[in-house]
């Protein structure tokens, strides 16, 4: 992401003029440093979207930051929501502010979505990657995409076979600190990713190794002194605000479509059980539960597509639209007077 000038010393990136104050706004993809971590965490397209972040940008631009740190710490998400996200930072945010990554932890999907700024730093507890989960099911087009996108932003393309093919990785580090990376499990000393591994994962010290953190801090005063910022003030609590509750809507259209997708399976099943005529005032109060649950459903789901990834149930199975559908006709004949 390209960095804003203003501000910043000549021919020193990121570095602000000594004594300067610096204006510092935050914002959280995933879970915010003063909530309670869910038992799902941040999950991108779901409790955060790109959308979500460009209707934040005039509060902000209000507020007039010069950087903006993007919190990260979340365990999943929408592919394709990755790209979105990365396509608002970069096109909206990355033209008026210095925009960096704070990743205390970036998992599955939410590791591709930190892996891509430009700038970024990890706390000391810090993660990011663990693909295997979701490697599989990525479509090619998506995959290609991010390839591309890791490229732009200078990452090395063997990290990047690393977390999303499981490729070998291994790296030297010589007296000198010099780091040499190696595509394979066995050409170095330190070995970072056995082969066929899909659940490459790295944390602060190796990031910094990788040359993918720029620093690694535990509080916000570290932070800015691992960016060069020796003096600043917090601005933007509008825009942070507007986040958090925009994941906590989030976290709770999650709760509310597994409750509905619950319902809705249970109504299914009771309905599917009373057949014929005599039973039809019990199945008809089934159908019409049904019917309220689906249609929540189907509401939770148009204002957040990405929510028919994380309805799978091990009762039931999974929610898709084509599932949708055929529950939506089958209901009419159950309606019927014979239900069938």
């Amino acid at each position: 992401m390209p960095k804003p000038p203003g501000g910043m010393m000549p021919g020193v990136p990121g570095m602000a003029e000594p004594g300067r104050v610096t204006r510092v706004a935050f914002v959280d993809l995933g879970i915010g440093p003063e909530r309670k971590r869910p038992a799902e965490g941040g999950l991108l397209g779901v409790t955060i979207t790109a959308e979500d972040l460009s209707e934040a940008l005039p509060l902000l631009e209000e507020a007039r930051p010069e950087v903006v740190v993007v919190r990260i710490d979340a365990n999943g998400g929408d592919p394709a929501e990755v790209l979105r996200i990365r396509d608002v930072l970069q096109k909206q945010y990355a033209r008026q502010f210095r925009v960096v990554a704070w990743v205390r932890e970036a998992l599955s999907v939410a590791a591709m979505s930190a892996w891509l700024f430009d700038e970024m730093y990890m706390a000391p507890d810090g993660r990011l990657g663990l693909m295997s989960k979701t490697t599989r099911a990525i479509d090619h087009v998506t995959m290609n995409a991010w390839e591309t996108a890791s490229r732009e932003a200078g990452r090395d393309p063997r990290v990047f076979d690393a977390m999303l093919r499981g490729q070998g990785l291994s790296m030297t580090v010589s007296e000198l600190g010099e780091v040499r990376l190696f595509g394979d499990a066995v050409s170095g000393t330190h070995v970072l990713n056995a082969d066929n591994n899909l659940g490459f994962s790295f944390n602060a010290a190796d990031a910094m190794l990788l040359r993918a953190s720029r620093g690694t801090a535990a509080t916000e005063a570290e932070l800015m002194k691992a960016m060069g910022i020796e003096r600043y003030e917090i601005v933007g609590q509008r825009a942070t605000q507007f986040i958090e509750h925009a994941n906590e809507q989030g976290e709770a259209a999650l709760r509310q479509a597994r409750e509905a997708s619950l319902k809705l399976h249970v109504s299914l099943k009771a309905a599917r059980a009373l057949e014929g005529e005599a039973q039809i005032d019990a199945r008809l109060r089934e159908v019409s539960r049904g019917i309220d649950a689906y249609l929540t459903l189907r509401q939770l789901i148009t204002a957040r597509p990405a929510l028919l990834m994380f309805l799978d149930s091990a009762l039931f199975g999974p929610v898709t639209e084509a599932w949708l559908d055929g529950v939506s006709r089958e209901f009419s004949v159950l309606a019927s007077p014979l239900g069938r």
